[in-house]
């Protein structure tokens, strides 16, 4: 009844995801709405590739998940999506990153990336967790926990680099409101002096 009651965890993992997969899917849509396409390089169809190919191999050892055997159905089902909904935001954070680097890189080509390797640390931990090799290689499980801990931390420096920006955006435009002649001017010398 325990193990049971712990599995309600899924909800709310299952919702978090959706909405990182809702937000990215609106940037995207913001971007695409200026115009800007996408212009892939091999490096991010390798990040695909890498993505992909972790979703097949935990959806087949679903059973070895840590809710796999809640006495609700629905529970199971939610977590047997998980790799679907680890997957699609870091397919997401890669086309925005490719988007923000053909845009110049700045800090939220850094965010970009940062979800993406927690969107992976993740994909790794859940696969080192349910491969059947962990017994006979110890070292699965140890790379599992590292991966989980790590993931942990990334989101929120991710997010914490994102309010930074909406900080620094909040304050331009407070600038410009108040002088928008003076911004303009600065803006000009900035553009002059980095040619």
């Amino acid at each position: 009844m325990l193990h049971t009651t712990v599995s309600l965890r899924q909800i709310p993992i299952v919702l978090a995801l959706v909405c990182l997969t809702a937000g990215l899917i609106a940037m995207w849509a913001s971007f695409a709405a200026l115009g800007m396409g996408v212009r892939f390089h091999w490096m991010d169809l390798l990040w695909a590739a890498l993505i992909l190919a972790f979703v097949p191999f935990i959806i087949n050892s679903h059973e070895n998940m840590q809710d796999a055997h809640s006495e609700w159905p629905f529970i199971r089902y939610l977590q047997s999506a998980s790799p679907v909904l680890l997957a699609v935001p870091a397919l997401l954070a890669v086309v925005l990153h490719r988007i923000r680097q053909e845009m110049g890189g700045g800090q939220l080509a850094v965010v970009f990336r940062l979800f993406i390797a927690f969107l992976l640390l993740r994909l790794v931990a859940l696969s080192a967790s349910v491969t059947a090799m962990r017994v006979e290689l110890p070292v699965l499980a140890i790379i599992g926990q590292a991966s989980g801990a790590a993931a942990v931390w990334l989101f929120p420096i991710a997010a914490l680099k994102r309010w930074h920006m909406t900080l620094a955006a909040s304050e331009l435009a407070r600038r410009y409101e108040s002088n928008p002649g003076a911004e303009l001017e600065q803006l000009a010398a900035r553009s002059i002096g980095g040619s």
